[in-house]
């Protein structure tokens, strides 16, 4: 549906304590599930999202995600069917960890039932709080592009500045969204390509704004939640 992903293994600028979290039965790697109950464990901005998908999407996660709060970085191990996304803020982090321990539901993607534990991560740095206060987030409108501009050109142009969650053309506006994988990659970004002349025509200047994530649909959280039959 328009949508290019890459690098999805990667996912710079965040330091997640070597993949380390709090499962249900204690600290570990995901070992097991033992007695302990999650929420007694230690909340942080840090959320390990397990269970997934063999061929899920980077997007399909942050999607999930995206009623709950922003998203300042995350690291994707496909290989390996789990994520850990950071949050802004840990009251984010823990309605979105709270959706998942219910009893009836939990979070569904895809007809797997998600399995969400704490995880370890640092304080965000004070300059990216500096950023996120100044309303930086992943999220970018890239506008005055040509309609010719492609999927490939765009991210070849943006990964520069770090790993692309992905990117959305909209060549009936003369814009893209284009979603960083870090806030520190989208400012970087911003800040190098705002203005950016594009193959030495003045008429396309590039103009890079921050905005937010749309929040899903009740039909589309709905849908993500209830398994697929």
């Amino acid at each position: 549906g328009g949508y290019v992903h890459s690098h999805r293994g990667r996912g710079r600028g965040g330091d997640f304590g070597g993949g380390d979290f709090y499962s249900e039965g204690g600290r570990g790697r995901g070992r097991g599930r033992g007695g302990v109950d999650p929420r007694s464990l230690s909340r942080s901005r840090s959320i390990y999202v397990g269970n997934l998908p063999h061929t899920v999407t980077l997007s399909e996660i942050c999607d999930l995600a995206a009623n709950f709060g922003l998203l300042e970085s995350m690291r994707f191990m496909p290989s390996a069917t789990y994520a850990f996304l950071n949050f802004v803020s840990e009251k984010e982090a823990y309605n979105f960890w709270e959706s998942g321990q219910s009893s009836s539901t939990g979070i569904m993607l895809r007809g797997n039932r998600l399995f969400l534990n704490w995880a370890k991560a640092p304080p965000i740095e004070p300059q990216v709080l500096q950023l996120i206060e100044a309303g930086a987030t992943r999220h970018l409108l890239v506008s005055n592009i040509s309609e010719q501009t492609s999927h490939r050109q765009l991210s070849d142009l943006f990964r520069q500045f770090g790993d692309v969650e992905s990117i959305k053309l909209m060549p009936e506006q003369g814009a893209a969204n284009v979603n960083m994988t870090t806030i520190t990659a989208a400012a970087s970004a911003k800040e190098a390509l705002h203005g950016l002349t594009m193959g030495g025509n003045n008429r396309w200047k590039l103009t890079v704004t921050y905005t937010r994530p749309v929040a899903l649909t009740t039909s589309q959280l709905v849908a993500a939640l209830v398994p697929r039959s």
